[in-house]
């Protein structure tokens, strides 16, 4: 398959195997957390393999799929429309390093594709557990699904993983009263163990009621769910931090997270 992206022509492949996939896309962390067990959704790549482009499920409605991709802007475009050609509809979304953001192809691209403001993001990971953190004596599992979407929609509108994903492990979180068996406290602060496609662990949507900010409850329940990942015999654990969230990020690196990457994610309207 070719494409003409401005004057130039990109010849494009159709990865149809895991093993086709891997072989180009293991070097990239992005791409590599979205493999999972069997074959991919669809993949695409430029003829030399510098750009690589996967669709993945958005976990946002039925059906739906997202666009992962890394490489040049000029090449990762021409991918994206491959995808939406072979599918006969635009994807969710698209996730894209951070430095292809402003190249002409891509600010051309996502304005033809319908792409939000989006959101800028560090992909980080620890490679030990981290200390035991003052409070997580009162972190606890076994949260209610309704019970943590209605905390995450009322303290974190955007947050990254629903309640009922299914690449959730389990649910932490903190009550007032500061006691894991107080049943009767009102919710503080939540945070989930997800699962990528590739399996490793993924922290997401950890939220702390504004009221309780400021006491360590994030450092609790992001300590208590890092630990959770070693303990399990796990070599590492990833999460993303979002961009402006200066707080959280200074929480990740105590902890021992490092960045890897950053990223730029859009939704297409």
């Amino acid at each position: 398959m070719n494409a003409i992206n401005g004057t130039e022509t990109i010849a494009v492949r159709r990865l149809d195997t895991l093993e086709q996939l891997s072989a180009v896309a293991d070097r990239e962390t992005l791409l590599a957390l979205n493999l999972g067990r069997g074959d991919p959704h669809g993949a695409w790549a430029s003829a030399d393999g510098s750009a690589v482009a996967i669709a993945i499920p958005a976990h946002v409605g039925e059906g739906l799929w997202w666009m992962a991709a890394t490489g040049p802007a000029e090449q990762i475009t021409v991918l994206v429309d491959a995808a939406r050609a072979e599918f006969g509809a635009k994807p969710a979304g698209l996730t894209l390093p951070r430095s292809e953001l402003q190249a002409p192809s891509m600010v051309s691209a996502r304005a033809r594709w319908g792409a939000n403001a989006g959101e800028d993001w560090d992909l980080m990971l620890c490679g030990e557990a981290p200390p035991y953190q003052e409070g997580e004596s009162a972190v606890f599992t076994g949260l209610a699904n309704a019970e943590v979407q209605a905390f995450l929609d009322r303290v974190s509108p955007h947050h990254s993983v629903r309640a009922d994903s299914p690449s959730v492990e389990i649910w932490a979180g903190v009550r007032s009263g500061g006691s894991a068996g107080n049943a009767d406290g009102a919710l503080l602060a939540v945070g989930a163990l997800t699962r990528r496609p590739s399996g490793v662990g993924y922290l997401a949507s950890i939220a702390t009621d504004p009221a309780a900010r400021g006491a360590g409850l994030g450092s609790a329940i992001t300590g208590f769910l890092t630990r959770r990942v070693f303990e399990a015999g796990e070599p590492e654990c990833t999460l993303a931090h979002y961009h402006p969230n200066d707080a959280a990020r200074r929480i990740y690196l105590r902890l021992g997270y490092r960045t890897l990457a950053q990223f730029h994610s859009a939704a297409f309207h």
